[in-house]
Order: structure tokens, then sequence, then C-alpha cells
């Protein structure tokens, strides 16, 4: 009789579930109660937070979600479309350093080389004693050089956009100056003292366009070239560049800030074509469409649909502990080789999986990538200040409608 009710109750769990699986869910998604994740971001458009949104949700082997909500542009009221192009700065850094693993993988150099090994300008940089006196404060020698891996993990200790007169001084210098070309730019930076010793201190900022110089180093070509050639071809990620074509700038959705309470498009926009600084802190136009087969590769150990961009060791090292406790930004997170990586899902307050991986945009784009549960989220909007609360809102409400956990196969 005991194990008579075991069946009777395994086979109504069974039906159950293939029911709930017919009616409602895709690769274990729930489709209704990802209408929450669609209801908010609708709220946030209604609330003129945001002017629109395009967000896309990948499982398994499928897109589970796609949908374009809202306007592109506030003013004209164009509708919002899932081909349309975004800026999204910061997210461009998770692909300059897959590009420069790329050429890790052929042995161009080792993590630990000097810079300035490759770079001569490298050689003689010292850092501040104090950054409240300024550029003419007085310096010290490092006491240890700088290295590729400093540069993957924003530990090389450049000055980046803060409170101190050092930070403000070199900010103010840097951006208004005109460069033709990515070097340019990084020369002008090398004239300045650094705020840490490497491997010191955690100070996000323009690493990573010292990482395009080196692409551009070793491989011999523009990194626009490079990414173009060994990364947007091979992925079919045919609207992202540092340029849009003339006939591509009716997708263009331009950036939105609130000004005297009312969501309006910006004054100031990043010009979409003449760009030859090819930068790898930002510069990057892409869609949604375009970043989830960046996504799918790395998800997939490196390889997608026939092209092995990166080996699964080089994922793996890429995703490994290289800050230790050094990473301030989010609790819960260390940084890797280009991402920030859930370690402790309780001190990250957020839901999600150890191991999960991500990054942001400072136009308020998003994606993370989770291993375990085989997914995928990406949201991209326009809009100005950048917070975190909408990747904290993506998760808590694509995670709630995870029916069927992979992780716990």
């Amino acid at each position: 009789m005991k194990y008579l009710t075991i069946l009777i109750l395994t086979f109504l769990y069974t039906t159950i579930c293939i029911a709930q699986s017919d009616a409602d869910l895709l690769n274990g998604v729930s489709i209704s109660r990802l209408q929450r994740y669609e209801n908010w971001i609708r709220k946030e458009i209604q609330d003129q937070h945001i002017s629109g949104a395009a967000t896309l949700i990948f499982r398994d082997t499928s897109v589970v979600y796609q949908k374009a909500l809202g306007y592109q542009n506030i003013e004209s009221q164009r509708a919002m479309k899932m081909n349309d192009i975004f800026a999204i700065q910061s997210m461009t850094k998770p692909i300059i350093s897959v590009a420069i693993m790329i050429l890790y993988e052929e042995g161009y150099f080792l993590l630990s080389d000097p810079v300035s090994k490759y770079l001569p300008q490298f050689e003689n940089i010292r850092v501040i004693q104090d950054k409240n006196e300024g550029i003419s404060g007085s310096t010290v020698p490092l006491t240890t050089p700088i290295t590729i891996r400093h540069l993957l993990t924003h530990t090389a200790g450049f000055a980046s956009q803060g409170p101190s007169l050092l930070e403000k001084q070199i900010t103010s210098e840097i951006n208004n100056k005109s460069y033709d070309n990515i070097e340019d730019r990084v020369s002008t930076m090398m004239q300045f003292p650094l705020i840490a010793q490497p491997g010191e201190a955690f100070i996000y900022g323009p690493s990573t366009d010292v990482l395009s110089v080196l692409i551009e180093y070793f491989s011999g070509m523009t990194t626009r070239d490079f990414l173009r050639k060994r990364i947007f071809e091979p992925l079919q990620m045919t609207d992202t560049d540092y340029n849009m074509p003339l006939e591509a700038s009716t997708r263009f959705v331009p950036l939105h800030e609130i000004i005297d309470g009312s969501l309006t498009v910006s004054s100031e926009q990043d010009p979409t074509s003449g760009n030859t600084v090819y930068r790898g802190v930002n510069g990057l136009f892409s869609t949604v469409s375009d970043y989830l087969h960046f996504s799918q590769m790395l998800l997939n150990k490196g390889y997608w649909r026939g092209q092995q961009i990166l080996g699964p060791k080089t994922i793996e090292l890429m995703l490994a502990n290289h800050t230790d406790d050094l990473f301030p930004i989010l609790p819960g997170h260390y940084f890797g080789l280009g991402f920030a990586v859930t370690e402790d899902v309780g001190i990250s307050q957020v839901t999600g999986t150890k191991g999960l991986y991500l990054w942001a945009g400072l136009y308020n784009t998003y994606f993370f990538i989770d291993p375990r549960e085989k997914l995928i989220a990406i949201f991209m909007t326009q809009s100005w200040p950048f917070s975190l609360y909408y990747l904290q809102k993506m998760k808590q409400l694509v995670y709630q409608s995870l029916i069927i956990s992979y992780s716990e196969k």
C-alpha cells in the first residue's frame, strides 16, 4: 500500500509538471512569472524613469523571452524595437578582455608580464604620495611593475574620476584633449602619476584603454579591425562597432535624462561616426541580439556555431578570483579578468547563483551569465544617471521565473 501511494503521488506530480510545462514552462522558465519583469519595466516607462528598453532572456538552448517596450526616442515617440542600437559604454570592456585573451592563447604574453616589456612609456611611472596635493605632489617609484593582469583587473593604480584634487586634474587634462588614436590617449595618460601602487587597490578606470593599445601592438592591426575579424564576424555581431553606418542611424537609441522632473533626450550624445580612438573602456555600439551571441560564446566555454573563439580553460581562468577582497563595487562578488563574479549569494543580497558573472554600461545596459543555470539575461536602455537598481531588479525578477533549477541536477 505504501509503495502504491508513492507511485500514485509520483504519477500525479509528473502529470502536473507536464501540464505546467505544456502550458507555461519553456526550458524550465515560467513565462507567466516572467510577466512580472515585463510589468515592472512597463511601470518604469510609465513613470518616465526610462523611455524604453529591450530585454532578452536565454535559457539552455533557446531564447525564452525577448521584447522591446516603450520608446526609442521619447520626443519622436518612435517605438523601441529589438534591433535598435545602443551605446553599450562599459559593456565594451568584456569584449576587449576576450580580445586580449585571444592573443594570450596565441602566446604573445603572460599575464605576469610587465606592460613596460611591450610599451616603453610604462618604464618610469611613479605613484603620488598624497592625492590631495594634485599633479605637482611628491611621488615615489613603483614597488612592483604594472602587469597585464593588473590591467585586466583594474588594479594598475591609474586615476579615475574621483573626489581628490589629483583625480579631478587628471580627468580634466585627459578629457579636454583630442586624439587621433588610442595610443595618443594612453600616452597622455602616462604623463601623470598613479594614485595607488599596482595590485593594492581596485580603481575602476582607464586600464582597459591600455589593453586596446596592447591589442594593436600584438596583432599589428587597429583594435576595431581586430575585434571585427576575430570576434564580430565569427559571432555574426553585425551591428557592433565603434561607428554606425548611415543606414543604421534610424535604429540608434539616444541617451535620455531627467531635467526639471521630466524625461527628455539629452543634449549630449555619443558621436556615432568618425570615431578613430578605439577605446577599451567604452565606445562600442551594439544590440541585444549581438550581445547575446557574445554571451552565448562565453556560456558555451568559448564556442559558438562552429567557431572556437576561446578555449574552455581560458574562460575558466577569466572567471577565477583575481582580486581577493579588493573588489568594492558589488557585495558578495570578486573580479576576474573582465567580469564581476558572484561568490556569495547571501552577501550579495540579490537572487543569483555562485559563479554567475556580469557587467554593465554607464547608460544602464546590463548582462549576466549563469553557467550552472545555463542562463543569459540582457537588458538595455539609454538613460542617465547610472544605477545598479536595474541590475538588481533584473536578477530578482528573472530568477523568480526559474521553476526548474539545472544547478540541482
